[in-house]
């Protein structure tokens, strides 16, 4: 049996190590590709075409405190509803893996409405369940203007114990409070 042979000095030397930085780039890209996440690029360009589509459909949005991905809407009631004369203020926050992903609308200025929680919370299914990546901000202002116009028709959204209760059993009392609410809150 042959001894090892010693090691040559024309022997190839081992590749040197990636760059760091190179590594760290395609890691993070690679990321971005398996959450859907791309808080510098496609999520940011969306919102801002979404910004402008809503704009151009008088729902004006409003950067806050130069965050890309938080606004604030200002929504103005549909004339032909209870809420007429209503002016709105929606907290707007986008994920950054929009529009995978609903965005938090919420209600700033007091309404009093069954599918509105006293927080601001709004129970709609375009915002949650049935939330499409082909959905828009223009769509969801949209689908506002049909809740406001209906109060009463989206009762498996129901959220506000009292609105709701009021609007089954008062509804006379339901519309008084709703308008009282509109001037204290959103003239």
């Amino acid at each position: 049996a042959a001894a090892p042979a010693a090691p040559s000095s024309t022997a190839a030397a081992p590749a040197p190590p990636l760059p760091t930085r190179k590594l760290a780039a395609a890691e993070t890209a690679e990321s971005k590709r398996e959450t859907g996440a791309d808080p510098g690029g496609a999520a940011l360009r969306r919102i801002m075409k979404e910004i402008t589509d809503a704009a151009q459909h008088n729902f004006p949005m409003t950067q806050v405190d130069d965050d890309p991905f938080r606004y604030v809407a200002r929504f103005t009631a549909p004339t032909q509803s209870l809420y007429s004369g209503g002016i709105f203020q929606l907290s707007v926050t986008f994920p950054s893996n929009y529009p995978f992903k609903a965005p938090t609308v919420r209600f700033q200025t007091k309404i009093f409405h069954p599918v509105v929680n006293p927080d601001g919370r709004i129970c709609m299914g375009l915002l949650t369940d049935t939330w499409s990546p082909a959905c828009t901000m223009t769509r969801i202002f949209q689908a506002l203007n049909a809740v406001l116009l209906d109060p009463g028709a989206y009762k498996d959204e129901f959220i506000f114990a009292h609105a709701s209760q009021l609007i089954t059993d008062d509804n006379d009392e339901f519309c008084r409070i709703a308008r009282e609410w509109v001037v204290k809150y959103a003239s």
